[in-house]
């Protein structure tokens, strides 16, 4: 039998039946002294335990991945567009650094997702991005919500989630959104084409509903009014008298003045509807207004003359306009309408009746200092003039053109149901600017002039919600 190089030289089959005919000598290794043949190196094989080291090593490395499960995957790459809605810059914003807190998903910076377009499509494309997140802000105040969509890069819908935008309810539409999207989440664009759409999963969470549900609770056992108050009318009517003042002053070519001042009350009647008052998204802005006042039976006098005249005034104009609600408690918007201001004079030698029909473009603002209890409103419009009556007897060219600018402080409350109480205070000032030009006649053949005043409105009505 050949001789065996150190103890440890024992077929494999001894040492997997548990070390049978193992020695507990030291075993020598290669290079080392022969014991048997001094001064004579051993060349002995590599034992072993040498042998098994890699072999060990590599079950080791099985085993660790058996215990772990399979190997780590590549984060799945996530493209947010941009949201739809009034503060969805900052809803976008929310859900992307929600996003980026899960390991699982490798987020697009927002100004990248910008610059690839609007399409999803591309935008999947051009960012090699598997999942696309969408999102729809609607709603106003304590009442706007958050609709998410996840759509797959060959922009199929796979999970949607909708939560309120208050407290952590945009975070949490975020994480449930991801965890229902990357389990339907198809494999890569090439396998995929030909597949059915994956099923949707549409979460809505129901904890911030309840949450909802208590505040309104809690407000209902406070005392608090119900959702009424949130909104304005959606039909309003009131009455009121009008305190207000009308400084005309025509300059003829001759040098001579034609000038009236008076202060005199009107009595007045003002409606506003707002249709879409009760939904949730931008259209309830939307409205339309009218407004009429008349002074009758009065007596003033013409200042240049001395002479005292009767007098008959009425007014009257219609707008409709669209506030959008830049804000909680701020709407901002554009209207347009038209008018008819009339001042009529009994007949005298100097100063003529005025009709001016014009068409109104405007401005107008609306502030909630208190839900719809206090409200201040403030509004600024030009007057382009179509007609202006009798006052073509000093020419029957020229230009007129006025302005107006106001304030106001009103709001409403129920009393039974849908119905109840409204009031507003309000300022304004208008002011019409007048040229003449190709007299009629020489002896009354005007220049310039201007006429204006200072309005004070005080109303009280009904309202329905």
């Amino acid at each position: 039998m050949p001789e065996k190089h150190g103890p440890f030289s024992s077929d494999v089959g001894s040492l997997l039946r548990g070390g049978e005919g193992l020695s507990n000598e030291v075993p020598h290794v290669a290079g080392s002294l022969c014991p048997s043949t001094p001064f004579r190196l051993c060349s002995a094989p590599m034992s072993v335990t040498t042998r098994w080291i890699p072999v060990a090593a590599a079950i080791a490395a099985a085993a660790l991945v058996t215990i772990d499960g399979a190997p780590a995957e590549a984060q799945v790459r996530v493209a947010v567009m941009p949201f739809e809605g009034a503060g969805a810059g900052g809803a976008r914003r929310q859900v992307q650094s929600a996003l980026e807190e899960d390991g699982r998903v490798s987020v697009v910076d927002l100004d990248r997702v910008d610059s690839a377009g609007s399409d999803p499509g591309r935008v999947a494309s051009d960012l090699e991005a598997r999942m696309i997140v969408q999102g729809r802000v609607t709603g106003r105040g304590r009442r706007r919500r958050l609709q998410l969509t996840a759509l797959d890069e060959n922009g199929h819908q796979v999970a949607s989630a909708s939560a309120q935008m208050r407290g952590q309810g945009v975070a949490r539409a975020a994480r449930s959104l991801l965890d229902d999207g990357l389990s339907r989440l198809p494999g890569p664009r090439q396998q995929v084409e030909e597949e059915a759409p994956p099923p949707v999963r549409t979460t809505t969470l129901p904890d911030e509903e309840e949450v909802e549900e208590e505040v309104e609770e809690e407000e209902a056992e406070e005392g608090a009014p119900s959702s009424w108050d949130r909104r304005a009318p959606l039909l309003e009517l009131q009455f009121g008298v009008v305190p207000r003042s009308r400084e005309a002053d025509v300059t003829f070519q001759d040098g001579r003045h034609g000038r009236y001042n008076a202060w005199y009350p009107e009595l007045a009647v003002r409606g506003e509807l707002r249709p879409f008052n009760a939904d949730p998204g931008v259209i309830q802005g939307i409205y339309a207004r009218g407004f009429f006042a008349h002074a009758v039976g009065l007596s003033s006098q013409v200042d240049s003359t001395g002479q005292p005249v009767d007098s008959t005034f009425y007014r009257v104009d219609f707008a409709a306009g669209w506030l959008f609600p830049l804000a909680d408690v701020l709407d901002l918007g554009v209207e347009f309408g038209a008018g008819w201001d009339t001042y009529n004079l009994s007949e005298n030698p100097l100063l003529e009746s005025a009709e001016y029909v014009y068409l109104r473009p405007a401005l107008r603002g609306r502030m909630r200092i208190y839900r719809e209890l206090f409200v201040i409103g403030a509004e600024v419009g030009v007057r382009p003039v179509l007609s202006r009556g009798d006052l073509n007897q000093y020419g029957n060219s020229g230009d007129t053109i006025g302005f107006d600018v106001g304030g106001s402080l009103g709001g409403g409350f129920t009393l039974a149901g849908t119905f109840g109480i409204t009031w507003a205070l309000q300022v304004s000032y208008v002011n019409y600017w007048l040229t003449f030009s190709d007299p009629p006649d020489a002896a009354f053949a005007g220049d310039s002039g201007t006429d204006g005043g200072v309005r004070i409105g005080i109303f009280a009505g009904i309202g329905y919600w």
